[in-house]
């Protein structure tokens, strides 16, 4: 990048306008970067007519009623040749792109007055992205096989943990995309969260979990029930236990940053420049993110109180920065007082904008009502997928309310063959010493080499307690 001084001085808007005129075909690759007020005075106006012009009669208007208009008298460019045009395009481009960056900051400074910084932050990002299309797209007949490959490489690659939804999802959640649960107040949305978030981490990807809501500690000791199999009295009682269980569980895990940002007042750019921050002094890589929850970000592009726009605002903020990073973004949103006592979820139970849906690739509702609870069980509603066919499934899992732990349904691991969830379920039962020491001599297990609970094969305390507690349930 060169950081010598431009003239872009009235000589060289009297070149470029000639240039334009001259060339119809220069023009109408730049004409969705040109605006009127990049040129002084009567080039502005000049531009400005050329402008609602072409959009209005889908051609140039002629050098005489230009000079009608605005009082500039410009001349064609008769040396002009197609080997030109490259040159000219990108001088174009720097031109607009430095003169929306000027107008940004002389704008931004009535803002920066009335502390309006989002607007400031907004204006000099729109002015970073003013550039020609140069992208043709996707060649159809080129090559099928190589653009099938790149997309399937990409989507289903990240496995949840959870078996059955990764088969529904055909694989799983993909790269660039953005997952959103929705659930009533106080309907398990952070639990599941939390509970992919781990999983991902068991799995080796790093991450990172932005909790808008929760403080840091509350989520990582809910976490620690989830990894470890102690319920929040077992660590209470014996935190030396808990913490060797934690660490003994998450070896070779991947790195998890917990992070709380303030509700209402951080944007997804407050979160791209913590991420920016957490690989400058890191050096880690991302692969996924967590934002608890939606409906609490805020975006510089639109007012709190208009909802539909925000969502939408916020949902496609979210989405961009999935895309840009090459990670998988999940995250919440509220549903409505009318969903609380509903047996199936629909768009219109969506809290706020509906707008929140358009840009999702998956939603995924959760009901965890009193009478799942009782059985120890949680479901799924598949709301919309993007990627496969289970629009309107549901799947049943089993919910461990003392540890929050939530894993594939006995019922589905039977049907499979032993095929697992990602955690055996642990029982509040066992005192955190004794599972401590239980993890410590056992091996780790793998998402994919998890024992079914219902199979009397392994010699781990955990296990036989908890087929006493399957068989329990069932008998219930």
């Amino acid at each position: 990048m060169s950081y010598d001084a431009k003239d872009y001085g009235e000589d060289f808007q009297q070149l470029m306008l000639c240039v334009l005129v001259s060339e119809p075909d220069i023009f109408v690759r730049c004409q969705n970067i040109l605006k009127p007020e990049y040129f002084h005075n009567r080039h502005a106006m000049a531009t400005k007519y050329i402008l609602e012009y072409a959009s209005e009669y889908h051609t140039m208007p002629t050098i005489p009623e230009i000079q009608l208009k605005s009082g500039i008298a410009l001349q064609k460019v008769d040396d002009i040749s197609t080997d030109h045009h490259a040159g000219f395009l990108d001088t174009i481009e720097e031109f607009c792109r430095y003169r929306a960056i000027e107008h940004a900051v002389v704008e931004g400074m009535k803002f920066v007055k009335t502390k309006q910084y989002g607007q400031v932050e907004q204006l000099i990002k729109d002015a970073m992205l003013v550039s020609l299309q140069k992208d043709l797209g996707t060649d159809y007949t080129e090559d099928p096989k190589a653009r099938n490959e790149r997309l399937f490489s990409a989507q289903g690659t990240i496995k949840t943990g959870w078996n059955e939804i990764d088969h529904k999802l055909f694989g799983g959640f993909g790269k660039a995309e953005l997952e959103i649960f929705v659930a009533p107040s106080g309907g398990g949305k952070s639990v599941a969260l939390q509970n992919v978030s781990m999983n991902f981490a068991k799995n080796g990807m790093n991450g990172a979990y932005i909790t808008l809501e929760l403080k840091e500690e509350l989520v990582a000791q809910r976490m620690d029930t989830m990894v470890t199999g102690f319920s929040k009295k077992d660590i209470l009682r014996d935190m030396d236990a808990a913490a060797l269980a934690v660490q003994m569980k998450c070896k070779g895990n991947g790195s998890f940053w917990i992070k709380r940002m303030p509700e209402s007042i951080t944007t997804v750019n407050d979160i791209r420049a913590y991420l920016k921050e957490l690989k400058i002094r890191t050096g880690v890589t991302l692969d996924y993110i967590a934002v608890d929850y939606l409906d609490l970000l805020a975006t510089p592009r639109a007012e709190s109180s208009d909802t539909f726009n925000k969502d939408k605002f916020v949902c496609e903020e979210l989405r961009a920065l999935a895309h840009e990073l090459d990670i998988v973004v999940i995250t919440a949103s509220q549903l409505n007082r009318s969903a609380v006592e509903s047996q199936e979820y629909n768009h219109a139970n969506i809290a706020g904008g509906i707008s929140k849906i358009y840009t999702a690739d998956n939603v995924i509702g959760i009901f965890n009502t009193p009478h799942f609870r009782e059985r120890g069980e949680i479901q799924f509603q598949f709301m919309k997928t993007r990627n496969s066919s289970a629009v309107g499934m549901k799947v049943q899992m089993s919910y461990n309310i003392d540890t929050l732990e939530i894993s594939d349904h006995p019922d589905w691991v039977a049907q499979q063959g032993g095929m697992g969830g990602t955690m055996s379920i642990p029982t509040p039962a066992v005192s955190a010493n004794s599972v401590a020491v239980a993890m410590a001599t056992a091996p780790v297990q793998t998402a994919q080499s998890s024992v079914p609970a219902s199979k009397p094969v392994s010699t781990n305390p955990l296990s036989a307690l908890q087929q006493k507690r399957n068989m329990l349930n069932s008998s219930k």
